[in-house]
């Protein structure tokens, strides 16, 4: 654990967010799956970009010292150290844990702002056009409930604002996702016109998430509005 911190801790100080960025979650991927042969691994970023190039992935890296931040969208990796350390972190997780158990509205939603502001904010200019969200946490980020997050700027929690996926690693994501590539088409239906007595609701992300999957196909048939 020593030698994977000082790695990652070296790349980040070098500015070489992608470099980083593999080496911490391939040696994640590998502790995950229990696999010695780094070559069962793919190249973690890349196939995700290419299948889901509009859906930014958050990952999470705790270390000894501090928490680095990577957000994967477009082809880039860009990587942020939070301002807070270790333990200051998992005291704020546990406050949070026993205001939930308090059952405390007001002070949740405080809490809950903090931990946007910490995790979550130096990223906003990336995720703000965004409508899904891929995340990644690792040891103690595992407990924070990131759908509940409060945004002091668009006064939502982070639920209201995006379609919201929790992965191990985005390397093990791309090896689940191998089997859906290699399949030839899907049959994509969503958003149906529906009629005055069910009154359903147009759901925006639907369009995004067929735009998505549109892409992890290698051809697909598409029904939506008065075709679905």
């Amino acid at each position: 654990e020593g030698l994977f911190d000082d790695a990652v801790n070296l790349l980040v100080d070098r500015g070489d967010a992608a470099a980083a960025f593999q080496v911490a979650d391939r040696a994640r991927a590998r502790a995950l799956l229990d696999v010695d042969d780094a070559s069962a691994l793919q190249a973690t970023s890349l196939p995700i970009v290419d299948a889901l190039r509009d859906v930014p992935l958050l990952e999470f890296v705790v270390l000894d010292r501090s928490v680095v931040l990577f957000c994967v969208r477009g082809g880039v990796v860009t990587m942020h150290r939070l301002p807070i350390g270790v333990d200051t972190l998992r005291a704020r997780i546990e406050e949070l844990h026993r205001l939930i158990a308090k059952e405390s509205p007001q002070r949740i939603r405080n809490a809950t702002a903090e931990l946007y502001d910490l995790l979550l904010a130096p990223v906003s200019d990336r995720i703000a056009t965004a409508k899904a969200l891929i995340i990644v946490p690792d040891d103690q980020l595992q407990r924070v409930p990131f759908a509940a997050l409060w945004n002091r700027s668009t006064q939502q929690y982070l639920v209201q604002s995006y379609a919201i996926s929790i992965a191990p690693s985005a390397a093990i994501l791309t090896r689940r996702m191998a089997p859906l590539r290699a399949q030839r088409s899907a049959l994509l239906i969503g958003n149906g016109a529906g009629n005055e007595e069910e009154s359903l609701g147009y759901l925006s992300n639907v369009d995004d998430e067929i735009a998505a999957l549109r892409r992890v196909y290698r051809s697909s048939r598409v029904f939506v509005g008065p075709e679905a």
